[in-house]
């Protein structure tokens, strides 16, 4: 048989074929405001943004199909964080490119891949993003607006989502001056 004839490799432990690697179907936001991206990054950007700070092991262990779906997942998470400025245009798909920033002249900030590399390695581990409902409860908290203070106790605690102290360090140049509400809270 020649090289050309070749049957497709088995695993010699379970007879299964090894799967093709995707083509990069991952449509990546490079700062043009594309109206089909999904991902600020691709595979093997967020691999080397990964082995910089991490072991890179879970997100290797993934195929790239899995490695396409955590970017995804993880860059819907990043968008979920109010921005300042305005997105570059209404048919974007993302929420950067921005204006009213300045960060305008890079497109999409080095930060904002970093946060999402961080997030696809989450989900790379097993994280769900954006849960339902995760988290611990709010007891209190105290609304702040202006020169206005207010006090709150809820009668059954407040459910709050997952937090990444990580990527919203990395996020958090963009979103300051965000809200003029400022929130104190107890967690139970």
């Amino acid at each position: 048989m020649s090289e050309e004839d070749e049957e497709p490799l088995e695993d010699e432990e379970n007879g299964e074929e090894d799967a093709p690697e995707p083509e990069e179907s991952l449509r990546v936001e490079r700062g043009e405001a594309r109206d089909d991206a999904e991902s600020y990054l691709d595979r093997d950007e967020a691999r080397d943004l990964i082995a910089r700070y991490h072991d890179p092991d879970p997100w290797d262990a993934l195929d790239g199909y899995a490695q396409q779906r955590a970017l995804r997942n993880a860059t819907r998470y990043v968008d979920s964080f109010g921005f300042v400025g305005e997105r570059l245009t209404v048919t974007q798909a993302l929420e950067w490119p921005r204006v009213g920033t300045d960060y305008v002249e890079c497109g999409v900030p080095d930060r904002v891949r970093q946060a999402t590399a961080e997030a696809a390695l989450r989900a790379a581990k097993g994280d769900s993003l954006l849960p339902d409902s995760d988290g611990a409860a709010v007891r209190s908290e105290t609304l702040t607006s202006g020169p206005n203070t207010r006090a709150v106790e809820y009668a059954t605690p407040r459910r709050e989502g997952r937090r990444y102290e990580a990527i919203e360090a990395l996020l958090r140049p963009y979103t300051q001056g965000r809200s003029s509400v400022s929130l104190q809270r107890t967690i139970a």
